[in-house]
């Protein structure tokens, strides 16, 4: 290989880059159609070219496509079941302002007969429907200790609208809220009845 001053051999560069011709180099990636699975000639020897793993071509494709419906989906669901969390937390917030706007609602003459600190029912019921209505959403009102009525129980009901869940058929979703209210007179704490 190597002359007698150190120098390369002529004789053993030209061997190599002979066989360097039996050689194919292929940029990476799945072969042409017309080099799959035949025998060619290049360089003087003959060179078998096979398509390696063929039957796993497009394998990859399925499995992100799987992974990514999935990952929508997981999206879709913390998106729109975040959304009703805070359509609730709305819902719960309009139910305790009818509450109070209902327990505004003053028995005036039983007040000033003597009986006592208790709402008008029909006012009341009359005050807390308005307002839900004026924001929007339906409800009831409930006095929970009747015949007692210092405590005023209000229920809102909405919906809300799904952002992703739409595509599966799933368009809305129902919220309820609630709300309580209680008189309270006193000047040092608050007492009830």
């Amino acid at each position: 290989m190597h002359g007698a001053a150190g120098r390369p051999d002529r004789a053993g560069r030209h061997a190599r880059q002979q066989d360097a011709h039996r050689y194919v180099h292929l940029r990476a990636g799945p072969l042409p159609g017309k080099l799959r699975g035949r025998q060619h000639t290049v360089g003087g020897g003959n060179v078998n070219v096979r398509c390696v793993n063929c039957r796993d071509r497009g394998s990859i494709s399925v499995m992100v496509a799987i992974t990514a419906v999935s990952l929508v989906a997981v999206v879709g669901l913390v998106l729109d079941f975040g959304g009703q969390l805070r359509a609730t937390e709305r819902a719960d917030a309009i139910a305790q302002e009818a509450a109070r706007v209902a327990g505004q609602q003053l028995d005036i003459d039983r007040l000033r007969s003597g009986g006592g600190y208790q709402v008008d029912p029909a006012q009341a019921r009359s005050a807390a429907r308005a307002y839900l209505a004026s924001q929007g959403v339906s409800g009831d009102v409930d006095f929970p200790k009747y015949p007692d009525l210092s405590e005023i129980s209000v229920t809102a009901n909405s919906t809300y609208r799904t952002a992703l869940l739409g595509a599966v058929g799933i368009t809305s979703l129902s919220v309820q809220g609630h709300g309580k209210a209680t008189l309270l007179h006193g000047i040092t704490e608050g007492k009830t009845g």
